[in-house]
């Protein structure tokens, strides 16, 4: 039921392909280790309000797109700047309209078009 609310929340995956997706999420370990590993990941120069970070971010030194569906219900437009504004000058944030978590199913050829043109940077 999250899958469906939360990250499939534009273009449905057939239910063929759901079943293939839901079986890997249950496969994973345990859902807590998952949340621990994911506010104890700290690359940034800031405490996230869990760990201090480990300033890794600084060795971030390609061209970096952050891309952010405008109707994603799991990572905020805000969240998603943040970490573009905490990677520096060589992040850009490329904001994709009518999409959610998933931009491979909700509009892959917006994405290719977005990552096609955006080659030239790299």
């Amino acid at each position: 039921m999250m899958l469906r609310q939360f990250l499939y929340t534009k273009n449905k995956p057939s239910a063929d392909q759901f079943e293939t997706y839901l079986e890997g999420t249950i496969k994973q370990r345990n859902l807590i280790d998952i949340n621990y590993a994911l506010m104890r990941f700290n690359i940034s120069n800031d405490f996230n309000g869990v760990v201090e970070g480990t300033g890794e971010v600084e060795k971030i030194t390609i061209p970096t797109m952050v891309i952010q569906g405008d109707e994603d219900k799991m990572v905020s437009t805000r969240d998603a700047s943040d970490i573009a504004k905490g990677i520096g000058e060589n992040a850009t944030l490329k904001i994709m309209k009518g999409v959610g978590h998933c931009p491979l199913l909700d509009d892959l050829s917006s994405l290719m078009d977005l990552y096609n043109a955006n080659l030239s940077r790299a």
